[in-house]
């Protein structure tokens, strides 16, 4: 049962038992999805409910922070690059989404199926950060 917890006004955190966490601080118009454990078809629709929750919202930025994940199958980078394609943009305005990952067996996964090539993959969350914001 997915408890809702409420930080200060402008930060808000919903815990799924996925172990999925989605963190959103509007001043940054940036979403924080952080997944650990399997990210797999059992939690995907999870996942891709977080996921267009985020990029519904105008000029919204998307990070999904999967260094804690061990594990990573097809459906879940299905819906992956499904919310990439919801927030295709002109390339001048820079990413607005980016993958964190730093296991080798998530990476390969995501060499694999060439998502890596889409959405820019780092090793470290505050690069990513940092990417993303750099663009604001």
């Amino acid at each position: 049962m997915p408890n809702l917890h409420t930080e200060p006004d402008h930060l808000t955190d919903v815990y799924f038992p996925s172990e999925t966490v989605v963190h959103r601080d509007p001043l940054d118009r940036t979403t924080v999805v952080q997944v650990s454990g399997e990210l797999d078809l059992a939690n995907a629709a999870r996942l891709e409910a977080a996921l267009y929750e985020a990029v519904g919202r105008p000029n919204e930025r998307l990070m999904i922070d999967l260094s804690d994940c061990v594990f990573v199958d097809t459906s879940a980078i299905g819906s992956l690059l499904r919310a990439r394609r919801a927030l295709d943009r002109d390339a001048d305005e820079g990413p607005p989404m980016v993958l964190v990952a730093n296991r080798p067996h998530v990476l390969r996964a995501l060499g694999l199926t060439g998502i890596d090539q889409i959405v820019p993959t780092m090793r470290d969350r505050h690069r990513a950060l940092d990417l993303l914001l750099r663009f604001a």
